[in-house]
């Protein structure tokens, strides 16, 4: 092999020298019903990059499933009750966005999901969107007038945090039946993941160790040059 060909591979680690260093912008991930309704609270590798993310609650509260169809996703209060839920991500996010729908509102049956709260310094920006048959008044969200409110709500941390804890307190009366989160997205926040994908480090090995090749080869010809003799040098000016 060329020394040519040994400072390509010394270039091609470089590159993913500076590829590890400066990661690509992260994008938000989309979690659909089918996967919420695929467990009752624990998702893996949400992004292909190992992200997970475990919804809990707190005593009182229920969690489960419902399969295909307008209902489809995490079912919460099943069991009637009030009950704070809890989404904990592994990383670090700058982004949260869940959409709930099936807010009850009929015969004296009233839901409101409110304390919305997460696990950074600041407090998050919350920007609200009433598909139907909700309200917000900056602190909770309502159903009524009619039966099955839906609603979107975006979550942002301030300016330089993250966070990886989402937190709210879904309150019931009158024997309603519970809400379902139909999907969320999230952003894997800047610099959260780290670690050098396998097929970045094998570039840089390869193309380090051609740089340190086409160095040990250079280094052969500086030695070669040094030792060979001048025209002046041999007997009689004959050529080497």
């Amino acid at each position: 092999m060329k020394t040519s060909h040994y400072s390509f591979l010394a270039v091609l680690g470089a590159a993913a020298f500076v590829t590890m260093l400066c990661p690509a912008k992260a994008l938000i991930v989309n979690v659909s019903s089918a996967t919420l309704a695929s467990n009752p609270g624990a998702y893996s590798n949400l992004d292909g990059a190992g992200t997970s993310l475990a919804v809990s609650s707190s005593p009182g509260g229920s969690l489960t499933t419902f399969g295909s169809g307008p209902f489809e996703g995490l079912y919460f209060g099943g069991n009637q009750g009030s009950a704070t839920y809890t989404f904990t991500f592994n990383t670090p996010i700058d982004y949260f966005s869940f959409h709930v729908n099936a807010l009850s509102t009929f015969d004296g049956h009233v839901e409101t999901i409110g304390n919305i709260t997460v696990n950074a310094a600041s407090t998050p920006t919350l920007a609200f969107t009433n598909i139907q048959f909700t309200a917000f008044d900056g602190s909770t969200i309502t159903s009524g007038p009619q039966d099955n409110g839906e609603f979107n709500m975006v979550i942002t941390p301030a300016a330089g945090e993250s966070f990886n804890t989402i937190s709210f307190f879904h309150f019931q009366s009158g024997d309603p039946n519970g809400s379902i989160v139909r999907d969320l997205s999230f952003e894997v926040a800047s610099g959260a993941s780290g670690v050098p994908e396998p097929s970045t480090w094998a570039m840089m090995l390869v193309g380090f160790a051609g740089l340190g090749f086409a160095g040990y080869r250079a280094s052969l010809k500086r030695a070669a040059g040094a030792m060979s003799p001048t025209e002046a040098q041999l007997p009689g000016g004959a050529h080497a």
